[in-house]
């Protein structure tokens, strides 16, 4: 009889997984590569706060390995790595003639795409902007998915947008800022 509130407790315990829907985990790159998005492209432009708030778990490095060319010409601004420590997202950002990217090397398609609506919404909340979406959602003809939406607010106008699956490219997403005119 001593076994029998334990052996009850591992019976409940096992009913309640098999009929409790299971939480799939988000990949956490996508996540962070966000995040780090943000902080690089939006975070000054309207004055937010920062997303990254432990920069311990991240290391970064300027690189010369990542050759993306703007227009047929190399960039002239530097290319910063950014790698966090425990999703293993690895992220490229640069600044250059008022455009802001950010090119992730792996995330899931989906989880990327839905951080990033959810952190342009919150973008806009927390500036005070309104924000709509640009006039369609498309293919690109490297292959990808593009989705844009325009951030208006009383300090700056961007555009911003991302591009997943890009099979043609060294990485496989793209997130970008620009201010618009």
């Amino acid at each position: 009889m001593r076994g029998l509130p334990k052996l009850a407790a591992t019976v409940a315990f096992a009913l309640s997984t098999l009929s409790a829907p299971r939480a799939t985990g988000a990949d956490l790159r996508a996540q962070d590569a966000v995040d780090l998005f943000i902080d690089a492209c939006v975070t000054d432009v309207l004055g937010l706060r920062p997303r990254v708030n432990d920069p311990s778990r991240i290391t970064s490095q300027v690189t010369r390995d990542f050759g993306f060319q703007v227009e047929g010409r190399l960039r002239s601004r530097p290319v910063y790595e950014f790698n966090f420590k425990g999703s293993r997202a690895r992220v490229f950002t640069s600044q250059d003639r008022g455009l802001c990217a950010a090119w992730v090397s792996h995330a899931e398609e989906a989880d990327i795409q839905a951080a990033f609506e959810r952190a342009v919404q919150r973008a806009a909340a927390e500036g005070r902007a309104t924000l709509e979406p640009a006039p369609a959602d498309l293919r690109t003809e490297a292959g990808g998915t593009l989705h844009a939406w325009v951030l208006r607010s009383q300090k700056a106008k961007l555009v911003l947008s991302i591009t997943t699956s890009l099979p043609a490219f060294q990485v496989q997403h793209v997130m970008t800022a620009s201010t618009a005119p």
